[in-house]
C-alpha cells in the first residue's frame, strides 16, 4: 500500500509539473481574490456582545449604563460639609482623582 501511495504522488507531481502554467495562474488567481477578500474584512468588537445576557449583574449593568456611562467609567460624587465645590482645596482634590 506505501508502494502504490508513493506511485500516485508521483504521478500527481509529474501531472503538476506538466500543467505548471494554468496551475501557477490558478493559484496567483485564488491567491488575489483571497487577498481582495480580506481586504474588505472589518475587524470590530463590541464590549456588549461579549457579555452573557440573561445574567443578573449584566441586567442591572444594562438598566443602569444609560444614566451612568456603561462598564468602563466611574462615577464619584463630591460632597463638601460647608459651602460648595468651588474653593482651590476642593477643586484641586477633584483635580488629582480625575
Amino acid at each position: 500500500m506505501a508502494r502504490e501511495n508513493k506511485e500516485a504522488l508521483y504521478l500527481l507531481g509529474e501531472r503538476l509539473i506538466r500543467a505548471r502554467t494554468p496551475v501557477t495562474i490558478l493559484v496567483v488567481v485564488v491567491t488575489a481574490f483571497f487577498g481582495w477578500r480580506a481586504s474588505h474584512l472589518e475587524m470590530i468588537t463590541s464590549f456588549s456582545e461579549l457579555l452573557p445576557k440573561g445574567h443578573p449583574f449584566i441586567e442591572v449593568h444594562e438598566e443602569y449604563a444609560k444614566d451612568f456611562g456603561g462598564a468602563n467609567n466611574i462615577t464619584m460624587m463630591v460632597e463638601v460639609e460647608e459651602g460648595n465645590i468651588f474653593d482651590v482645596e476642593t477643586l484641586s482634590q477633584i483635580y488629582l482623582v480625575t
